[in-house]
């Protein structure tokens, strides 16, 4: 535990995952657990940030604050046991209140990432 994890808000971030960097052999296969948000499609950063999407089960999106080295094709099982594949990654690095932080560090505590997922395969069921 650090500095950074004090400073870093994660009152909004009440539900639990896990990202995968390539695609999982089994559950336990390289899993980083990570807290996050789901992004309500109804509000205007979803339709700002994301635009268009289908609303049916196989897209998803969310909002994360724990620093993992997020990559596109990179797979997460969510907290209501779905399983998807990482389309796009958009990076907050100054959102709201960090002016501030940024001219002391590289990258403020506060850094949000916006994740847009499909549905993938899950044949081994895995879920969190």
């Amino acid at each position: 535990m650090s500095i950074l994890d004090f400073l870093t808000p994660k009152d909004d971030e009440y539900m639990a995952g896990y990202y995968y960097e390539r695609r999982p052999k089994s559950p336990d296969d390289g899993r980083m657990p990570f807290t996050y948000s789901r992004l309500d499609t109804f509000t205007r950063t979803f339709d700002t940030e994301l635009g268009q999407m289908r609303l049916d089960r196989s897209t998803y999106s969310l909002k994360t604050r724990t620093t993992i080295p997020w990559k596109v094709k990179g797979y997460i099982s969510t907290q209501d046991g779905g399983f998807f594949q990482i389309v796009e990654i958009l990076e907050d690095n100054q959102p709201r209140g960090s002016e501030e932080v940024l001219r002391l560090f590289k990258r403020a505590p506060e850094t949000e990432y916006t994740i847009r997922l499909i549905k993938a395969d899950n044949p081994w069921g895995i879920g969190s």
